[in-house]
Order: structure tokens, then C-alpha cells, then sequence
């Protein structure tokens, strides 16, 4: 039972961070970019926009739901992670810990578990859909 708990805080503390640290970059590199872009379409939009449903308000709000959700997905990541390492049999430490981490980030970087193969796309009734990588 004690190694459950150990388990889950780990979980959770990581998650917490890594979603923190990655909320942070994401806010003074990225939202910049959403607003200018959302700017512009505004002033260069000849159609009318219809009800759009709810949006979070300016600033606070907008805020705060952005970086609930990125450190919800930061402990989601870190809870499959730790899945992996508890499924390896291995002690868990600090090498398998960076060595997990580092191949789980560089499968979701590549793409790789969300490409549409090309038979699957030409039947598809959205052709021109682009992965995360960029290929397509």
C-alpha cells in the first residue's frame, strides 16, 4: 500500500511540474502567436461569425483554464510513464526515470503513434489531414 501511495505522489508532483514548466514556456511563447492570429482574422473576417458557444473570458480566465489543462496533460503523461517504468520490473531511479521520459517525448514528438497511414487518408474523407510531425 505504501508503495502505491509513493507511486501516485510521484505521479502527481511530476505531472504537476512538468505541466507547470511547459504552461509557462507555452504562455510566453505561444499565446502571443494565438492572439496575434486571432487578431488578425478578426479584422480580415468579411463573414459573419455565428454563435460560437462558450469561450473562456480575456486574460484570467483564459489563463486559468490553459494552464489547468496543460498540467492535467502533464500528469496524465507522467501516470503512463510511471506505468511503463512499474510494467519494466525494474527498481525505479533516476537513469530509467530520464531514459522513459526522453523515449516517451521523442514518440510524441515524432508523431508516431498518431500517423495516418496512406491508405487509411485516401479513403479517408479528409485527405490533406497533417500530422503532428509535419509529413502528413
Amino acid at each position: 500500500m505504501w508503495l502505491w501511495v509513493k507511486l501516485m505522489l510521484a505521479v502527481f508532483g511530476s505531472g504537476a511540474l512538468a505541466g507547470f514548466v511547459l504552461f509557462s514556456v507555452q504562455h510566453f511563447t505561444v499565446i502571443p502567436l494565438i492572439q496575434a492570429a486571432e487578431t488578425y482574422e478578426a479584422a480580415h473576417s468579411d463573414a459573419p461569425h455565428g454563435d460560437e458557444g462558450w469561450q473562456p473570458a480575456e486574460r484570467w480566465e483564459r489563463t486559468f483554464f490553459t494552464a489547468l489543462t496543460t498540467v492535467l496533460t502533464g500528469i496524465g503523461f507522467a501516470a503512463m510513464l510511471f506505468v511503463v517504468m512499474a510494467l519494466a520490473g525494474e527498481t525505479i531511479n533516476t537513469r530509467l526515470g530520464c531514459g522513459v521520459g526522453t523515449s516517451g517525448f521523442c514518440l510524441f514528438q515524432s508523431g508516431a503513434g498518431s500517423r495516418i497511414t496512406a491508405a487509411t487518408s485516401a479513403s479517408a474523407p479528409w485527405p490533406n489531414v497533417v500530422g503532428p510531425s509535419g509529413n502528413g
